[in-house]
């Protein structure tokens, strides 16, 4: 990655590269090979790294095993470069290879074995500079793939071993004549994840940056979850479905999302929870320590503002080198004393449909539709007012610039072959899909 984010993210930990899988007992190679070579020809084992222990304590190695001729000389594993098929003497632009999870005893025999991931180098796009990186620490494997073109796009997924369990997983991208960035970070274990990117304006008049000295446009947002919820009542599901972790929490603080107008105050002050169902389908829960619902003017009553343009953050990023004019989004503001829906910035010819339900105990839900075909750029905003008189605090799912739509957020997809939401007890829990340990979790 290039930009203001840095160097390619790593996670802080120590990797192990020994190639021992107890300390003071070499590899046996022959008896790797022998097993995960079996039936499959040509096959050879590039390296074993020891990958610390299972959570049951049970020694652990990552086994590289190569789908082609072994090479005289191993040094520099060129099967990994791309448009190495030829090098190797087979047919094909890359060579494939794998990695698997190999569990020993406590003699270090060979108790069990599954694939990790399959790799296949062909360049990963137009530039033909793909690479792939795997480090491995204490039960933890760290994996990173980049290529692309003059647009180059990263990603890496952190995961622990055994049992396996994904932990964090990334997605970057720069332009390699530029200075245009974008990373997204997704957390497992909190189910959260945020987005920066940022481009420099073009010259006035043009579509190119200035050489040196661009002024540079910067924005984060928090991913909201767009999430599937299998076992979700058919009937007035939002009248007694909490969020709960399913979702993501925006508070006060700004320990969680952005405050955008006022001063940061503390989380018991106000908070919202927010998540996606479906395609169209926004759910809202709002906690108020004091709610305003009369004021002159709606801008002073407590409100959700709903923010939308149709590009998300990410098409804005790789439209060009730089920056052009500025695009607006469209925004509502939805009353929550009744659910009333107000046209606001923008004038947004339809309108929403929205459910209310009022929880008791300073809750209030909503449900919102989403016209079709809007809403790949997406910001909610709660206004609170203690009041009456003026927005004590905006709080948003984006560090939103009224009314940028580069500065909109987006939601993050969880798709039911990583995780789904489950009603349990009228609350949404979170319940990571078990991955198989027949197939690699990652294939090119």
């Amino acid at each position: 990655m290039m930009g203001f984010f840095g160097v390619l993210l790593v996670p802080v930990l120590c990797f192990a590269q020994e190639t021992s899988t107890l300390p003071g007992r070499p590899v046996d190679g022959d008896l790797y090979e022998e097993v995960l070579c079996s039936g499959r020809s040509p096959c050879f084992l590039g390296e074993a790294r020891a990958a610390g222990t299972s959570t049951g304590r049970e020694p652990l190695v990552v086994a590289e095993v190569v789908l082609a001729p072994e090479p005289p000389d191993t040094g520099g594993s060129p099967w990994r470069s791309p448009f190495s098929a030829r090098e190797l003497g087979i047919e094909g632009r890359c060579v494939p290879y794998e990695y698997w999870l190999v569990t020993l005893n406590g003699e270090g025999s060979l108790v069990r074995h599954q694939p990790l991931a399959r790799f296949c180098n062909d360049g990963y796009g137009a530039s033909g500079m793909g690479e792939n990186m795997l480090e491995v620490g204490d039960n933890r494997i760290y994996l990173s793939r980049m290529g692309g073109s003059a647009w180059r796009w990263d990603t890496g997924m952190l995961a622990q071993l055994s049992p396996f369990r994904r932990l964090t997983e990334r997605h970057g991208g720069y332009h390699s004549l530029g200075s245009n960035s974008i990373d997204e970070e997704w957390d497992w274990v909190a189910f959260r994840g945020t987005g920066r990117w940022e481009s420099p304006r073009c010259l006035e008049g043009t579509e190119y940056p200035p050489s040196e000295g661009a002024e540079m446009r910067r924005y984060r947002y928090t991913l909201i979850p767009q999430v599937s919820i299998p076992n979700l009542p058919a009937e007035e599901p939002w009248a007694s479905t909490s969020l709960g972790d399913c979702s993501l929490m925006v508070d006060a603080a700004g320990s969680s999302g952005y405050v955008i107008h006022g001063q940061p105050s503390g989380p018991i002050d106000a908070r919202f929870r927010v998540l996606v169902v479906g395609e169209r389908t926004i759910v809202v829960e709002v906690w108020d320590d004091w709610w305003v619902h009369q004021a002159e003017s709606w801008l002073y009553s407590d409100h959700l503002e709903l923010w939308v343009s149709p590009h998300a953050p990410a098409d804005y990023y790789a439209t060009s080198p730089c920056l052009t004019e500025s695009h607006e989004a469209v925004q509502w503001a939805i009353m929550l004393q009744e659910g009333q829906v107000i046209p606001a910035h923008g004038d947004p010819a339809v309108s929403l449909t929205v459910r209310r339900y009022d929880l008791g105990e300073g809750y209030i839900r909503v449900a919102i539709e989403l016209p079709e075909g809007m809403g790949q750029g997406i910001t909610l905003v709660y206004s609170d007012s203690d009041d009456g008189t003026t927005q004590e605090r905006l709080i948003a799912t984006s560090d939103l610039v009224y009314p940028d739509a580069y500065s909109l957020g987006k939601t993050f997809l969880v798709t039911p072959q990583m995780a789904v939401c489950q009603v349990v007890e009228g609350e949404l829990r979170v319940s990571m899909t078990p991955v198989p340990l027949d197939r690699p979790f990652h294939e090119d």
